[in-house]
């Protein structure tokens, strides 16, 4: 009567009620054994109450009984399943003096770590200690050591602990190959990941999505987007396996950093064959793809489908299509989205005001360029020599040496290196000598210029060894 009481309230979720069937009391206590002692925090621990577990646990001793080897791996699993490793490693080590922890406290404390923020060295150790207490790994402990390293992005200790449970010939889950492959993705090793993907078929485990999510997401790290391109229209399929937003990404991704424009909108009209909603890291993507090749009406058409479908552009998708304008030298779109930014309250980066002040000096617009790179100190951004080049050379088309000097002036001396350098600036103190006006401003001659111009700009810019004769 009291488990099926206890079991009731528990699923339920009957905190209160759960803790006055927990108290006290005379006439109920004796009648309690270890048994339902063990089952009422193992009900706790799936609803993960761990303080009801560790209250349960404690009544223990009123009831003069002493925890068995059970009912402790019960109340670790509860901590694990409450994120609670601290407590779970607490406890473990009280049960270490007292009885022989088995397979399922060492599962239940690795699992416990693996869940924890960095704790991926303390589930290695009491993976390592299991085999050194002669306690066989079971598939959790395999899997929780697994998941462990992934999220460490160890990728070399989850490929040893995989090679490992087939070693041991012990029934390897599709969680298992899932959180090696991931693994191995992030560690940026494709051919790894592919491997383990391979080896799943040859197991008779079916790959269900999140394999080949990560799969494809390796494929993508590795740029090989023909791989990525192969798991995705094919082999999926093949599988009847339907694809996801993340797989969906993870291929556009791939096309993009292979510079495959066509194949990441062909990948991004399939989302919508697939009745699949693309999020903002597809729509970005596929504006990326169409940025590197300079395709910019495609760029600003996703960009604008992503304002249609009242999703917020990031950095990403906004640095994007402005670069694809720029290169297009079509300042007029570039300039109209870098005046949306403020509004819509997103974080500038260096790139969208190089990329703006670039379209900006490519259309001949020298104030407009100005004006935008003005505007840095407002955005806490020092300009860059990118920013700094494009500025300068938007002047000298314009005409304007005076204002490019002023910038040439503030330039950090750290910048003056022939690695560093473009043509730009030097092209402006090149130009400037045919200009008798540039070396004397109200009536005086140029401060940074001083006497000797023909010897001072290349020795500036190149070292002492270049003069100009």
């Amino acid at each position: 009567m009291f488990q099926q009481n206890l079991q009731q309230l528990v699923e339920n979720r009957s905190d209160q009620e759960i803790w006055k069937i927990l108290a006290y009391n005379n006439s109920d206590e004796c009648s309690w054994c270890e048994q339902d002692f063990t089952r009422g925090i193992s009900s706790c621990a799936k609803f993960k109450l761990w303080k009801d577990a560790c209250k349960l646990l404690n009544r223990m001793s009123f009831a003069r009984l002493l925890p068995n080897v059970y009912t402790y791996s019960a109340a670790v699993s509860a901590y694990e399943k409450g994120c609670q490793w601290q407590h779970a490693l607490n406890l473990f080590e009280q049960m270490e003096l007292e009885v022989q922890p088995n397979v399922f406290s060492y599962s239940s404390m690795i699992s416990a770590f693996e869940k924890g923020d960095g704790q991926w060295h303390q589930a290695l150790s009491f993976f390592k200690l299991m085999l050194r207490e002669k306690v066989r790994p079971n598939v959790i402990s395999y899997n929780a050591s697994i998941s462990a390293c992934e999220k460490a992005g160890r990728w070399l200790e989850a490929l040893s602990i995989f090679d490992a449970i087939l070693e041991a010939r012990v029934q390897a889950q599709v969680t298992t190959y899932n959180a090696t492959i991931s693994a191995c993705e992030k560690g940026s090793q494709w051919n790894e990941a592919l491997r383990v993907f391979r080896s799943m078929l040859v197991a008779t485990l079916q790959q269900d999505v999140i394999s080949f999510s990560a799969a494809i997401t390796a494929c993508e790290k590795g740029s090989q987007w023909l791989q990525a391109c192969e798991l995705f229209l094919v082999a999926m399929p093949s599988a009847q396996v339907q694809a996801n937003v993340i797989s969906c990404g993870a291929a556009i991704s791939a096309c993009q950093k292979g510079r495959q424009w066509e194949q990441s909108l062909s990948l991004f009209a399939t989302m919508f064959m697939m009745q699949l909603r693309a999020n903002l890291i597809c729509i970005s993507a596929t504006i990326s793809a169409c940025e590197i090749e300079g395709k910019w009406k495609q760029a600003l058409s996703l960009f604008r489908s992503l304002q249609l479908g009242k999703m917020q552009p990031n950095v990403i998708a906004y640095s994007a299509t402005i670069n694809a304008c720029e290169k297009a030298c079509q300042w007029q779109e570039a300039l109209v989205l870098f005046d949306e930014i403020p509004k819509v309250q997103v974080q500038s980066d260096i790139l969208l005001y190089s990329s703006t002040i670039s379209a900006c000096q490519k259309g001949g617009q020298w104030q407009t360029a100005l004006r935008v790179f003005n505007q840095m100190p407002q955005a806490a951004l020092k300009p860059n020599v990118i920013c700094l080049n494009a500025a300068i050379e938007a002047c000298e088309k314009g005409s304007q040496w005076h204002p490019a000097l002023i910038l040439f002036d503030s330039i950090p001396k750290s910048f003056f290196s022939a690695e560093k350098m473009t043509g730009s600036i030097g092209s402006v103190l090149i130009h400037a000598m045919f200009f008798e006006d540039l070396l004397c401003i109200s009536g005086s001659v140029h401060p940074f210029l001083g006497g000797g111009f023909k010897y001072f700009s290349f020795s500036s810019l190149f070292g002492e060894d270049s003069h100009f004769d």
